[in-house]
């Protein structure tokens, strides 16, 4: 039987050539040719996210004050389900009753207001 031993394996010249740091005027031409198109789809997408945001605050607060019941129901059901209120049956079957008396509704409501608050925003920011 052979002794196994924890010996360090060297490295070959290529291995370690390859590893040596290139100089930093390629690195940086390198990463700012590559990280251009990169940059223009990030800078896109936080200006998407940015509107999608602006529109659905500004339509949360205009829900919130034409009907603060609403809201307040909206609130008080959120706090039902993060504390744990789904784990008990009367929670389960309240939530269940729910979704199908209201859940159809309110998504419709829901998805219309937003993309009405998207266009608006697109259109007051493109004037």
């Amino acid at each position: 039987m052979e002794a196994h031993t924890n010996k360090p394996q060297h490295r070959s010249e290529a291995s370690t050539a390859s590893a040596q740091p290139l100089p930093k005027q390629g690195v940086k031409r390198a990463a700012d040719e590559g990280d251009a198109p990169l940059r223009v789809v990030a800078d896109d997408a936080a200006r998407s996210v940015n509107a999608l945001y602006q529109a659905v605050n500004s339509e949360l607060q205009r829900q919130t004050s034409e009907s603060p019941y609403v809201a307040l129901g909206v609130a008080a059901g959120i706090g039902f389900v993060v504390g744990g209120g789904l784990a008990s049956p009367l929670g389960q079957a309240l939530v269940r009753a729910s979704v199908r008396a209201f859940g159809g509704t309110v998504l419709q409501t829901v998805l219309h207001a937003s993309a009405e608050a998207v266009e608006r925003h697109n259109s007051t920011s493109e004037k």
